[in-house]
């Protein structure tokens, strides 16, 4: 399950640095990088960080600047792995950079 935690938010935080890079709002950003993993539960502790733009999106002024977007999920429900002395790790976060065009 953890895995496929990271696989989910790895490939959200990538949708959502796409949509930023083609300047669309933050709030659209976020939007986007849900859509994209509909595996995760959202309204559990989930964070959406998008760094690099402004709230809007980005401007003429950011072409070429690299934005940022970061997930981090709390992944705490998960414990110890049955069977192994394991801890899997309670946060896990993935990030996507990639220039505004």
């Amino acid at each position: 399950v953890t895995l496929n935690r990271y696989l989910e938010i790895t490939h959200a935080a990538r949708e959502g640095v796409r949509w930023a890079a083609l300047r669309a709002p933050i709030s659209e950003v976020e939007t986007k990088a849900k859509d994209a993993a509909p595996g995760i539960d959202w309204t559990q502790e989930a964070t959406i960080t998008v760094a690099g733009v402004p709230v809007g999106g980005a401007t003429d002024a950011n072409q070429g600047n690299p934005v940022t977007v970061t997930i981090t999920y709390d992944n705490s429900d998960m414990g110890l792995l049955a069977g192994f002395d394991i801890f899997l790790p309670t946060t896990i976060s993935s990030s996507a950079t990639q220039r505004v065009e």
